[in-house]
């Protein structure tokens, strides 16, 4: 960890407090470069979504694709206005290059458009439903999460019973699924969403508990949630105490992605045989995207006081 860097990096940012609402104070921030070790070892993950954001934010910055999604227009449309933005841009490329990089926007862009064009989602049919069931058998559990559906969210999903899921006396504390009936429930999540040209089939659609599929929704990236916490919260276990609680995305943008419990490199826990939660590299840190990591049960440092009565949480999904 470069603790020189850190020294300097947090100087500027105090020093350019006061005027963080004047471009002079952001410029100042804007060129400061994240020192090592600052992102902490979820650094993979904040930097691609990062990329993904900035990426998304750029391409909508040369052309409104809400226009061409009302329009008639074709990929051809979409190009034009690409090209020429990118060549004010970029007067001194060669053509060919600019030529090269709108075609591979616009194909980007025109993706989009046509997944918003059809975002009339496909009602799923019980045959489908049961489809994606048995080809995750014969251990079916959230593909976002590892949570293990129960036999009664399995005769919900079938249709074999109307009987509603019963909310739970306890739940996660950082992840509160079982306070509302529906997070128990099983549901078809779409991996690629329908507003970004996924399809309804087998290939695209996953089993997801109702809280993950609730709180995933159409989200990419832990940037799309607030940028900072959802609250305060004071565990009734006293070793623990305050905790500022992080947003559900983040936990759960984590968990799907890392996919594996990191208490150690030798535990076997993944997400296809495992229910993972997450826990703080620094139990004196807040439960930011820097300071989670993914434990399974077995290796969870707070397996004694993770579950706790759902009307101890402040409001939450």
């Amino acid at each position: 960890m470069d603790t020189h860097g850190i020294n300097q990096f947090y100087k500027v940012l105090a020093d350019t407090l006061p005027t963080r609402w004047t471009e002079r104070g952001l410029r100042e921030v804007a060129g400061l470069s994240a020192p090592s070790g600052i992102l902490g070892k979820n650094e993979w993950l904040l930097k691609a979504d990062y990329a993904i954001t900035v990426g998304r934010w750029f391409l909508e910055g040369l052309v409104d694709l809400a226009r061409h999604v009302e329009s008639g227009n074709n990929i051809g449309h979409v190009y034009i206005e690409i090209f020429a933005q990118l060549r004010m841009l970029a007067q001194h490329a060669p053509e060919d290059e600019v030529e090269l990089a709108a075609t591979q926007l616009a194909n980007f862009a025109w993706r989009e458009v046509e997944a918003r064009r059809g975002m009339g989602r496909e009602r799923i049919s019980a045959a489908l439903k049961e489809a994606v069931w048995f080809n995750s058998a014969p251990d079916q559990r959230c593909y976002l999460c590892g949570y293990q559906f129960t036999q009664h969210a399995r005769d919900l999903f079938l249709r074999r019973t109307r009987q509603e899921m019963t909310p739970l006396n306890l739940v996660d504390f950082t992840r509160p699924r079982g306070a509302k009936a529906r997070h128990l429930r099983i549901e078809l999540d779409h991996e690629i969403p329908v507003a970004e040209g996924g399809a309804t089939d087998e290939d695209n659609l996953y089993l997801a508990c109702g809280w993950c599929n609730l709180t995933k929704s159409k989200l990419w990236s832990v940037y799309d949630a607030r940028a900072w916490a959802a609250g305060v919260f004071r565990h009734p276990d006293p070793k623990i105490g305050t905790v500022t609680l992080p947003q559900p995305l983040w936990i759960l943008r984590l968990i799907a992605a890392r996919g594996r419990c990191e208490a150690t490199a030798s535990c076997p826990a993944r997400l296809n045989n495992s229910e993972l939660f997450v826990a703080p590299f620094n139990t004196k840190g807040a439960l930011t995207p820097t300071n989670l990591m993914v434990v399974c049960a077995e290796h969870d440092p707070w397996a004694a006081s993770r579950f706790i009565a759902p009307s101890l949480l402040p409001n939450r999904k």
